[in-house]
This record gives C-alpha cells, sequence and structure tokens, in this order.
C-alpha cells in the first residue's frame, strides 16, 4: 500500500497568496464602487485577529461573510461571524456566502423598543440608509396583541425622531410562533 503523502505548507507563502488574492479582488470593488480599501492577510484565530485589527484601525463598521456550515457544526464550533458579532462594539453586517450584490434599497431593522436606543449605533444606520437613498423598515414581532407600555412608547417616539428626516415605516406584527 502506498504512504500517505505529507504536504508542508509555507505559512508565509500561503499568507502572500492570500493577500494576492485579496488585493485582486479589492481592485475589482475598487473600480465597481470607488471606495478605498486596504487589504490585510494575517496568519493566527480568525477571531482573534478580526478583534485586534479592529482595535488598532477602529473601523466605523465590519462587513463579514458566513459560511454555509451543517446544524451541528454551527452548534458546537459557532461561527466565525456570529463570535465576533457577540465581542465587539462595532456594528457587525453579515452577508450570506450565497448573496450577490444588488444596490441597496430596503433595509430592515428589528428593534425591541424595550432597551435604550444607541444613538450612535442609529447613527450608523442613519448614515449608511442616506448613503444607499434607501427606505427603512423598522420591526417589532409581538407575542400577542397588548398595549403598549410607556417606556417601550418612549423608545418608539425617540426613534422616530431620530428618523423623521428619511423615508422609513413602522411594522408591528403578532405571531405566536417567534422561533
Amino acid at each position: 500500500a502506498d504512504a500517505p503523502m505529507a504536504i508542508n505548507i509555507d505559512p508565509t507563502e500561503l499568507q502572500n497568496d492570500n493577500l494576492t488574492l485579496l488585493q485582486q479582488e479589492a481592485n475589482s470593488l475598487i473600480g465597481a464602487v470607488g471606495v478605498e480599501i486596504e487589504c490585510i492577510a494575517k496568519e493566527g484565530f480568525a477571531v482573534d485577529e478580526i478583534l485586534q485589527l479592529e482595535n488598532e484601525k477602529k473601523p466605523d463598521l465590519i462587513i463579514m461573510g458566513l459560511s454555509a456550515v451543517g446544524a451541528v457544526s454551527e452548534f458546537l464550533l459557532g461561527s466565525i461571524a456570529t463570535d465576533v458579532m457577540g465581542k465587539t462594539n462595532t456594528p457587525v453586517i453579515i452577508v450570506p456566502e450565497k448573496a450577490s450584490y444588488q444596490p441597496i434599497k430596503k433595509i430592515a431593522f428589528a428593534s425591541d423598543y424595550e432597551t435604550e436606543i444607541d444613538t450612535d449605533e442609529l447613527k450608523t444606520l442613519k448614515h449608511i440608509i442616506k448613503m444607499c437613498n434607501a427606505k427603512l423598515y423598522i420591526l417589532n414581532v409581538e407575542k400577542e396583541k397588548e398595549d403598549i407600555e410607556v417606556d417601550k412608547a418612549i423608545q418608539m417616539m425617540k426613534m422616530e425622531n431620530h428618523f423623521d428626516d428619511i423615508e422609513h415605516t413602522h411594522h408591528l406584527p403578532i405571531d405566536d410562533d417567534l422561533i
């Protein structure tokens, strides 16, 4: 029987190859959307490296891809994107693996209207909405029809005031099966 063949991978060469691929992708995006892109390829644990880079560069937004993984893998291992989301205060946009770019025309924002609104996060959202000339759909799903509590109404009014200069609607569906 043939013995298994070992493949030696030079981490520096792999990192350089990845950087080259990133730069090629960045060049195509720069031409399409006209934004400045800095490419960085690092060796290490993805979540740690992303959070370290976030600490160094202080980005306004993190955009990550989400690979299709099985439910068992997701449960046991979690995903890099969801792990980063749980460990950062920077807004994160997660893009599904099979998504293709379409101009952003509509943005859905889920709110429980119960927690104090972080105006910095809303400013970021508002900036994205204005850049894209998009419409905002504010969604709050209730388990059952009930009167709106005073605190919740106050949060709704604050959000209404914050978005008063952009096109938006509030949606308050009732659904017994939220999961």
